[in-house]
């Protein structure tokens, strides 16, 4: 990496006459050339050409850059359209006009002065995009786009000089629908909440080009036109405008004679109207609409790269549709309604599974190895995953047919381009007696745990790709295709691979191959499992390894596929009434690392001291630490009997009474130490360290925890903690309420779902008692069985049954329905309108609410070692080394991953934190970071309350007060929204804020607050005392020291009784209590001494004034007249 080749600059001439400026690297391809200038604003729109070099030769696309020199002319080149040019450039048109803004990126590149002068039909077929959006050109040019986007591009503005060092200068700006945030007696109002729902804040600013291009019908040309030249038909219709059908030829496109879509007349208009591009076209029919195409234009062009680039994974969709005018998403611009993606015939047909497989088996021993094979796997999950959820909808939709339409609709099987899509549903009845279709669920999402458990280990037993979606109530699994499993034999039928250890009739029966058997017992020590004696129904005698269901297909491919890897986890032996209830993998890690001797420890930590001497490398060093800690885990550390009360095994067990006993009680005791994690997560709860229900499961999650431990955890809660109570209760309740919308998805046809999923909304959110309005109010009258079923008693006995937790009364009153209705659509993918839902209402929602239902994504993705070595073994580097090092990561996950990915958002925080000396950088990280969260989770996502937070104290510390208090009053909104609380630190932020810039009421009240909201807590008296502290601190500094000292000195109080008289904080504040005191007998000094002063004064002026008197010639006159 560091004989890298640098980076230089060349010159293009464009079709337009502007030469553009780019920086290549010879190592690039002429296909990166042409990215660059498709992502230019000058040339976004010009997808047919050629590119000369300075020898005037054509480059082909995998030519390498090779010889390029500093100060080349590369020039651009019409090219005729063929068929499947002049398909991609209408549609990249319509992607540029008609699109969302964060699915397109262009950008502006820097323009070379003195073009060179073009002919005039050549202008018109390609306009110069840079003239006229820097306002040389005719365009509205009237709203500065720059200026608007600056309020969220806060790392591009600049900190007055006038007010730097001195926040008081500067007014406090209009809070906007985050203005109820601060008023702590009400709830906040959702309109706060819809705002930051806008993915990319500038479509405020885009307004809608009003022009609309169609395919038109007359598509495909008729033969004899075709060989006069035609390739295809567009209509173009501007908003108020006629309607204009274009003729597309290999030279251009021009206006056709056709008066109307029912007939066609290919010849050219009477008035000629021609260009070699569409964009040109529509430019020259429609000047107006040319203006309006040039405002989104420069819309586009003013956006942040990360907010527009392309992201790994199919981007999330917000629950609430909070409108985009008429912008429409890129797939259905490309393919339309009628014809889905994975249909479209110009997609290739994938071997994915054989890709995979390939991509697993590279070499991993060196750093390039492991670079190559990380970075093979990445994009071969991201076009998985991508593919998968097209294929998902498609299928479930009634767009293709089955492989099995004979059968039941819940058993049919789909297959699409090499994946194998089916439905998690009992259709064998194996699961009836623990949970039918359910059971079957649940077994679905531990197969995905454990095929992913395994795949992290280097194995020469393969496992195919898998991905779950949950759509329409439906559990679609969509998976490779193993290669030969629908192979037929001569008379018709399928010819599957062998199955190892699966019968006949289906009868499980044991694995007997010897190859399969050597890999599963070297794996069982790395997957904590332990052997153990079975004996099948033939009374044969086995030992098994990891789980005695395992299965193995050996394919065409002469590759060993394991099968069913649902039960590679123990038992939850405090949940043995449940028969679905297993532990976490995260679980069983950490029992694992916590039973690690400190002699391991120590023994690899001398050999690392050593390597470290003999100069390896970090990364070397780091992988075998891991190895080494492998190797001793699978001598010392606990292992687990993974069949031991398992459900429908066909063997039985025969080992030993003591190895049984024995296997128990280490079940029993990793039990406990799931239990032992639920006070931590409790605190973490009590702290307001958690602001959402996904935070929520992944803080569960990340602890080893199951979800079904949130009744446990809502009963350890204190009863003053109540917006925790809210926060896990809001959990548990949607977790029930997700179950039986899955079943009323299913339980009705795919075009009438908005009905059924209104009803049950209502009965559960509505306001019982109380009318509706028009005609759901006669609806009403039908439904009241149904909303006897679906009310708060179903809830509570489903809460009971599946959490062990009985709601107290009046449960539902004490949540926030709306977080309530949010949790729910986010877990079965509903997208609901947005408006303010009455939920005093009986009928709050109608079925025109209901927007559309999404796909619901499970998955792993890879695992990356190298950025998990990266990120681990800079924790106790010096901070110069550190920087260094998750510099490296970032550039890793860019190349491997993508730049719009978690792992770069991680890098750009940390970064964001270690770099605070220099503030500017710091904000730059923070706030990419800050973007790519948004993309990734949704702007109204737990995390993005500390990445707000964050970004609101480096903009403070860079005297940028302005966005400072913008970006602490979202977070202070969206913390209230997500939890009804507030995070402490916001609180202290916001008021050190205001109390800087002279708002002292403001600062008060929200420390007010805090102090009442830790007060709440008899067990954390040092919380309160800081909070007593901070509200002396803004009395004092606001002028009023009586209220200080008093304050202060409660403060010095509370922190004695908490920490003790000899704590750092304890003395901090008795310091500051005497300075608060002083300060007071100062200022009582300062007064007394200005009394004094003042009444000197007065009696000097009154001798000075008798004096005068008693002299002057005026007052003698006076005093003799008044006599006489």
């Amino acid at each position: 990496m560091a004989d890298e080749t640098p980076d230089i600059e060349v010159r293009v001439k464009v079709l337009t006459g502007q030469e553009l400026l780019l920086e290549v690297n010879p190592d690039d391809t002429v296909l990166d050339l042409r990215q660059m200038l498709g992502e230019a604003v000058e040339t976004c729109y010009i997808t047919s050409y050629d590119i000369i070099d300075k020898n005037g030769e054509v480059l082909q696309d995998y030519d390498t850059l090779g010889d390029v020199q500093k100060g080349d002319v590369y020039k651009m080149r019409f090219k005729k359209y063929r068929d499947k040019d002049f398909r991609y450039h209408v549609s990249h048109v319509q992607e540029l006009l008609m699109v969302k803004l964060d699915e397109v990126m262009i950008s502006m590149l820097p323009v070379v002065q003195g073009e060179e002068q073009v002919d005039q039909q050549t202008a018109r077929s390609y306009p110069s995009l840079t003239k006229m959006l820097s306002g040389d050109g005719k365009s509205s040019g009237n709203r500065d786009h720059t200026a608007a986007l600056s309020d969220f591009n806060m790392a591009d503005q600049k900190p007055d000089p006038t007010t730097v060092g001195d926040p008081k200068k500067i007014e406090l700006p209009d809070p906007g629908p985050y203005a109820c945030a601060e008023d702590f007696t009400t709830d906040v109002t959702l309109d706060g909440f819809f705002d930051l729902m806008k993915q990319i804040p500038a479509v405020k600013y885009a307004t809608a080009t009003g022009i609309t291009i169609t395919w038109s019908g007359f598509n495909p040309p008729q033969r004899h036109r075709k060989l006069q030249g035609d390739l295809g038909y567009v209509d173009i219709q501007f908003t108020g405008g006629t309607l204009y059908q274009v003729t597309c030829t290999p030279n251009g496109f021009y206006v056709n004679q056709s008066k109307a879509k029912s007939e066609l007349n290919p010849s050219p208009a009477a008035k000629p109207c021609n260009s070699e591009t569409l964009l040109g076209l529509i430019f020259q029919l429609s000047p107006k609409h040319k203006e309006k195409a040039c405002e989104l234009l420069k819309v586009r062009a003013s956006l942040h790269p990360f907010e527009t680039g392309p992201m790994v994974l199919p981007q999330r969709t917000e629950w609430v549709d909070v409108g985009e005018g008429k912008m429409q998403s890129a797939a259905g611009i490309r393919y339309g309604e009628g014809c889905p993606a994975v249909l479209d015939h110009h997609i290739p047909v994938r071997t994915w599974n054989d890709e995979v497989q390939r991509a697993l088996e590279l070499p991993s021993g060196t750093f390039a190895e492991r670079f190559f094979r990380d970075k093979a796997l990445s994009r071969l999950h991201t076009e998985f995953i991508d593919f998968a959820s097209q294929a998902v909808v498609t299928a479930v939709d009634g767009r293709v047919t089955p492989l099995n339409p004979q059968e039941p609709q819940e058993a049919w099987v789909y297959l699409i381009n090499n994946t194998f899509i089916s439905q998690a549903a009992d259709t064998r009845k194996t699961y009836q007696d623990i949970g039918g279709d359910r059971a079957a669920c649940v077994f679905a999402k531990q197969d995905l745990h454990g095929l992913q458990a395994i795949r992290k280990l280097r194995t020469t037993l393969s496992t195919v790709s898998t991905a779950i979606f949950d759509y329409k109530g439906k559990r679609m699994l969509c998976q490779t295709l193993v290669p030969g499993i629908l192979m037929r034999k001569a008379d018709g039928k399928i010819a599957a691979p062998q199955v190892l250890g699966v019968g006949e009739e289906n009868e499980k029966l044991y694995l007997t191959n010897e190859h399969v058997q050597e890999e599963l017992k070297r794996l069982a020590p790395a997957l904590h499992c332990e052997p153990h004696m079975m004996r099948d129904a033939e009374g044969n005698e086995h030992e098994v390894h990891i789980n005695a269901e395992l299965k193995a297909m050996h394919s065409s491919d002469d590759r060993h596929y394991l099968l069913e890897c649902s039960k590679l986890t123990p038992r939850d032996v405090n949940w043995m009434d449940n028969p679905l209830a297993f532990v976490r993998f995260e679980l069983v890690d950490d029992f694992v690392k916590s039973k690690r001797t400190h002699e391991v420890y120590q023994k690899i930590g001398e050999e690392i001291a050593k390597k470290r001497e003999e100069g390896e490398s970090s990364l070397d060093i780091h992988f075998w630490a891991l190895e080494e800690i492998r190797k001793a885990d699978e001598v010392h550390a606990p292992k687990f009997n993974c069949d031991l009360h398992t459900f429908s095994l066909s063997m039985e067990h025969i080992d030993p009474k003591e190895k049984t006993d024995a296997s128990h009680k280490q079940l029993e005791e990793l039990a406990a130490f799931l239990k032992s994690k639920l006070p931590t997560i409790v605190t973490e709860l009590v702290n307001n360290e958690i602001v959402d229900t996904e935070c929520l499961r992944d803080v569960f999650h990340d602890y080893g925890v199951n979800m079904r431990y949130l009744g446990e955890v809502i009963e350890m809660l204190p009863k003053w903690a109540t917006h925790a109570v809210k926060l896990c209760t809001t959990e548990l309740v949607s977790r029930v309420i997700k179950h039986k919308l899955r079943d009323v998805m299913q339980e009705n046809s795919l075009q009438d779902l908005a009905a059924p999923i209104v009803q049950l909304l209502n009965s559960i959110l509505g306001e019982k008692g109380k009318g509706g309005n028009g005609k759901a109010k006669k609806k009403n009258k039908k439904k009241k069985e149904t909303k006897e079923v679906l009310g708060e008693r179903w809830i509570e006995e489903e809460a009971l049954k599946r959490f062990r937790h009985k709601l107290p009364e009046g449960w539902l009153g004490g949540l926030s329905k709306f977080m309530l209705l949010r949790a729910v659509c986010s877990k079965v993918g509903l997208s609901i309108k947005q408006k303010e839902y009455d939920f005093t209402e009986e009928t709050p929602f109608e079925p025109d609410d209901i927007v559309d239902v999404t796909v619901v994504l499970h998955h792993h993705p890879p695992h990356y070692s190298i950025m998990e070595a990266l990120l681990d073994n800079c924790q106790q580097e010096p901070p110069e080394v550190m920087a260094q090092k998750v510099r490296h990561a970032l550039t890793h996950a860019n190349v491997v991953i993508g730049a719009v990915s978690s792992e770069s958002a991680l890098c750009f925080q940390a970064l964001a934190k270690m770099l605070m000396a220099d503030i500017d950088t710091a904000i730059q990280y923070q706030y990419k970071a800050l973007i790519i969260s948004r993309r990734l989770y949704g702007a109204t996502h737990g995390s993005m309350v500390s990445l707000l937070k964050n970004i609101a104290v480096m903009a403070y510390i860079s005297g940028r007060y302005y966005p400072a208090i913008q970006y602490l009053r979202k977070a202070l909104y969206l913390s209230r929204a997500l939890s009804g609380d507030v995070n402490y630190d916001i609180l202290f932020n916001l008021a050190s804020f205001y109390n800087k810039m002279g708002y002292n009421d403001r600062a008060v009240n929200l420390l007010k607050y805090a102090v009442d909201k830790a007060s709440l807590n008899p067990d954390d008296k040092e919380r309160l005392a800081v909070c007593t502290q901070h509200l002396a601190l803004v009395y004092g500094y606001s002028g009023d020291i009586t209220k200080a000292i008093e304050t202060q000195k409660a403060a010095f109080e509370l922190f004695t009784d908490a920490i003790g008289p000899e704590d750092p904080q304890t003395k901090d504040a008795d310091s500051w209590y005497r300075y608060w005191i002083k300060a007071a007998v100062d200022k009582a000094k300062m007064a007394k001494t200005a009394i004094e002063k003042s009444r000197r004064k007065r009696e000097e002026e009154g001798r000075r004034r008798r004096c005068c008197c008693a002299s002057s010639p005026c007052t003698l006159l006076v005093i003799e007249a008044s006599k006489k």
